[in-house]
């Protein structure tokens, strides 16, 4: 599944430059507004049902653009650093707003990324969903 690592870098460099607003959640627990991952997402964890899996997929497809623009902001050698946090800041916003779209919360968003690292069966279903389009 190549798309999702370059998403979850380009989303840490996003969170790195932007001061880690919407991305700083996996280190927040509830009482800071974020959700926390259950437990039963932190590794492999149980089955992830199909709906969530094509709302985690319908994401990765709307982010992948917005990713690949907040990549071009960062490696803009003319950019002053603070047009760079400013334009940033705007894809961490595009980027959210897409997430609440498909019903997921940042730190969901991640867990199921990393999930996707650490399951072969889940990185090929959503491989699978991801090449149906």
């Amino acid at each position: 599944m190549a798309k999702t690592p370059m998403v979850l870098s380009g989303l840490a460099l996003v969170a790195l430059v932007t001061g880690g607003t919407a991305w700083a959640g996996t280190a927040q627990d509830s009482s800071q507004g974020a959700p926390t991952p259950s437990p039963a997402m932190t590794g492999k964890g149980p089955h992830v049902g199909h709906h969530e899996l094509v709302r985690f997929a319908s994401a990765i497809r709307a982010i992948q653009p917005v990713d690949e623009q907040a990549h071009k902001v960062l490696m803009n050698p003319h950019l002053a650093a603070s047009q760079k946090r400013a334009d940033l800041a705007h894809y961490d916003h595009k980027i959210t707003t897409t997430l609440h779209h498909y019903h997921l919360s940042p730190v969901t968003y991640e867990t199921l990324l990393h999930k996707a690292q650490v399951d072969p069966s889940f990185a090929k279903r959503t491989e699978r969903i991801l090449k149906k389009g």
